[in-house]
């Protein structure tokens, strides 16, 4: 054994035992229950398991297949326990924690490489995720592995640099499949198989191996993917679109998720609705370049800023009683504003002691990147993929448990300022002496801390709304529908609807639609119904141009589409549970899952629209009053792609 395998194997094997120390004691110690995207992992590992087949309401694609494949095989083994996940997830944490040992040690000493490691093991956020069913335990072993196999295809020449290219393009490809985000980091490893920068060395036939490698660990999955969901072959899933429309739409101010760009439902087919909001997304950016940068800028500064992780925070060890506040608070019988509050104090104490570790380790892990950049090839086995998987999240879309993929990667440079600083060491370069590295380091702390102090780090991490003026349509155009215009001629008297209840209900023209009265009857109590009702044929989409008239004495709005003898479905809207009626002219949509911009809510049972033959748009008055509404216009569409079958 050459010398200095010694020290890196003794680092190595040690920093394995302490990371997997850790994590025994922390899974003993913890009662970790599902929530949230953890739930879901859980939910389609268990029904694989029990049905033998991948996917929840039929076959889908968008859940790339690793994360559930691992737990399914941990639950084979010993049935259906998230305990056992943790301890599994124990040992993959340690190996990750060895693997940085030796990742680091092909760019820095070895006593600096135990020092990455080490970083890795005692970290508050990923020592938290280990009993937790998320996909970063499983995602991270595979990525470093495959990482170290390119460093070390560095070192080896002809068919053995070939054979560690294509392993590690195998692994990365394994980690792709547990978390596509990881496709971000690829750009900056086919660079690495293509160019040796230590070497300055072109060598593209371990890029081909590495391509080879990748391609023979997705492609069962893109087969699949093409046979079930009809998806494009370069598709590695088909939740991407929805990523992206999530993340940038004019609702967004902090770069994450939005719920206000979701607007399709569960049934609708997975491939097209990864498309439509893919193209929803495409054109948001366009129309809107100087908001979108501004949106990258935010994911930026949230993914390498002090914010701390909220799953970090709700699952960080606790005393007894906290638990069972947060236990209790999320269950919906008993979501009280006493419990709420409590459960928010909780979160509130923990955020702020994860804060404090945040704003040392944030900019410290910036400082050590900045000086390593002047040594790029040295560090360009870590800094290239961190920067390049950095960027994909700073384009599209940010979560704080994004940046357990890229920070293992950082640690690497992290490691070699902090054994910079205390043993005088020229890991970052020579050119900067000991102590201005050391005061380089307390400034930046110390300018973290007065930053996020006084507010401006909040400030910066996020962007105004955009003026409720300024918004854009967010549904009719996302699936590209061509709306038809329904003609209403003839008598008006023909376009009342049979609801009429307890009413005097008279249909009118009006300058450019149908004007509908809707007044009590005195004989009659309680409430009173009217409205209009026209033929229609089937549809995918609807579009309504309507005024309510003396809004506030409705108390209801509804929508039904019917088809010769029966109601299909309905859309309603009690206007004093979400907000007060307005008043003027507006639109109104109902598209497949969306809320229209006045908060109508679509049905499940969407798909009947083809089958509607007549439409009523109705509403009830409170008693002793009177109001109307004023049909402007009436447009329906038929997507031309959508399918009926998923």
């Amino acid at each position: 054994m050459q010398p200095r395998r010694r020290p890196v194997l003794r680092a190595t094997l040690l920093v394995f035992a302490l990371s997997l120390g850790l994590r025994l004691v922390w899974v003993y110690l913890s009662d970790v229950k599902p929530i949230d995207d953890f739930k879901s992992y859980d939910e389609y590992a268990w029904s694989w398991l029990k049905s033998g087949q991948f996917g929840s309401e039929g076959a889908k694609a968008w859940r790339t297949p690793g994360y559930p494949a691992f737990l399914a095989l941990i639950y084979a083994v010993f049935g259906h326990s998230v305990k056992a996940a943790g301890f599994a997830q124990a040992l993959l944490g340690a190996l990750s924690s060895a693997l940085i040992v030796l990742l680091a040690s092909n760019v820095i000493s070895p006593r600096a490489s135990g020092i990455a490691g080490l970083i890795h093991a005692v970290s508050p956020s990923f020592l938290v995720y280990v009993p937790v069913l998320a996909s970063e335990n499983a995602t991270i072993p595979p990525l470093l592995a495959g990482l170290l196999f390119l460093a070390v295809a560095g070192k080896r020449i002809g068919l053995r640099r070939d054979v560690f290219l294509g392993g590690s393009g195998f692994l990365i490809g394994l980690s792709m499949l547990v978390r596509p985000a990881v496709l971000f980091v690829l750009p900056a490893v086919l660079l690495l198989a293509l160019y040796d920068p230590l070497r300055r060395q072109m060598r593209p036939r371990g890029l081909l191996s590495l391509v080879v490698g990748t391609l023979l660990a997705i492609a069962p999955w893109q087969i699949r993917n093409r046979l079930v969901a009809r998806t494009h072959p370069a598709k590695l899933a088909t939740h991407g679109g929805c990523v992206l429309r999530s993340g940038n739409n004019d609702f967004n101010v902090n770069g994450g998720s939005c719920r206000n760009g979701y607007l399709l439902p569960r049934g609708f087919p997975e491939n097209e609705k990864d498309a439509a909001y893919n193209r929803a997304a495409r054109r948001w950016i366009i129309a809107n370049p100087g908001r979108y940068l501004g949106l990258c800028r935010v994911r930026g500064l949230r993914l390498l800023g002090p914010d701390p992780d909220p799953y970090v925070a709700y699952f960080l060890a606790s005393a007894a009683s906290d638990d069972a506040t947060l236990g209790e608070a999320e269950k919906s019988s008993a979501r009280s504003k006493a419990a709420r509050e409590q459960a928010r104090q909780i979160l509130v104490r923990r955020r702020e002691c994860l804060r404090i570790f945040r704003i040392v380790i944030a900019p410290l892990i910036l400082l050590s990147l900045g000086l390593a950049v002047f040594r790029w090839r040295h560090y360009a086995i870590a800094v290239l993929p961190a920067l390049s998987y950095v960027s994909g999240i700073c384009l599209t879309y940010f979560a704080p448990r994004y940046r357990y993929v890229s920070e293992p990667l950082l640690f690497i440079p992290l490691a070699g300022l902090i054994c910079d600083i205390l043993f005088g060491t020229t890991e970052l370069g020579a050119r900067i002496p000991r102590l201005a590295k050391a005061f380089a380091a307390v400034a930046v702390i110390l300018a973290t801390y007065l930053l996020d102090a006084n507010g401006i780090i909040r400030d910066l991490s996020r962007i105004s709304p955009k003026p409720a003026a300024e918004r854009g349509d967010q549904t009719l155009t996302l699936l590209d529908y061509k709306p038809s215009r329904v003609v209403l001629g003839g008598a008006p008297d023909q376009y009342k609807s049979f609801w009429d209840y307890g009413s005097n209900v008279t249909v009118a023209r009006e300058a450019d639609g149908l004007r509908c009265q809707v007044d009590d009857r005195p004989e009659k109590k309680g409430s009173h119904y009217g409205g209009i009702a026209f033929p229609i044929s089937g549809f995918d989409a609807l579009r309504l141009d309507l005024t309510f008239l003396k809004p506030g004495n409705i108390t209801l709005i509804c929508v039904d589409a019917c088809d010769a003898d029966k109601r299909l479905f309905r859309w309603q809207w009690p206007p004093g549970k979400y907000r007060p009626l307005e008043s003027g002219r507006h639109i109104y949509l109902f598209v497949p899952g969306g809320r229209a911009t006045k908060g109508f809510r679509f049905r499940d049972d969407w798909r009947l629209a083809r089958n509607a033959l007549k439409l009523h748009v109705f509403i009830c008055v409170a008693q002793d009053a009177e109001a109307g509404i004023i049909l402007h216009r009436a447009e329906t569409a038929i997507h031309p792609k959508m399918r009926l079958t998923d």
